[in-house]
């Protein structure tokens, strides 16, 4: 995930230009109107802000996971022969989806697999779908997402490192 420290420096930047710019309308001591409005803006643009952070960590993700996928099934190739060999050649060819890319990669039963399936669900809603109400926490997301290519980095690191 080699841009995840940059996305998160860039956000965090933006974040804090925006919120200042909250700041400023909301400290109008008079009601007005025009303040009112200006807020309301920003407050849509932070929204927005987020989620295209937060596509952009998605992103990073799911080409962290393609990647580890490959790195997965060669490890698994090189240690098996015949069939088993064959097996993983051909798991490695298919066109698998993110999801099953993760399965292979992290425990079905654990928070990180549910979590990656969430990432990835709220992801296709706000790309795809254009689900721009969809309350993102990105500091969240953010130790999420990290723990989730931990996890999977530890675990090939271990696969490749074994004989």
């Amino acid at each position: 995930m080699d841009e995840y420290g940059h996305i998160v420096w860039c956000h965090e930047i933006c974040d804090d230009l925006i919120l200042h710019e909250i700041y400023r309308c909301q400290g109008g001591k008079e009601y007005d109107e025009a303040f009112v409005d200006e807020e309301l803006l920003w407050v849509k643009g932070r929204q927005i802000n987020d989620h295209a952070y937060f596509c952009l960590l998605a992103f990073q993700l799911e080409q962290f996971v393609k990647d580890s996928f490959v790195r997965l099934c060669d490890a698994r190739s090189l240690s098996t022969t015949g069939v088993d060999r064959i097996a993983w050649e051909r798991v490695k060819a298919s066109k698998a989806d993110f999801l099953t890319m993760v399965r292979f990669l992290l425990p079905r039963d654990t928070h990180l697999y549910d979590r990656a399936r969430e990432l990835y669900r709220d992801r296709n809603k706000i790309a795809h779908e254009a689900e721009l109400s969809l309350p993102i926490q990105m500091s969240a997301t953010q130790r999420d997402i990290k723990e989730i290519a931990t996890r999977i980095h530890s675990a090939l690191s271990t696969l490749e490192a074994a004989p």
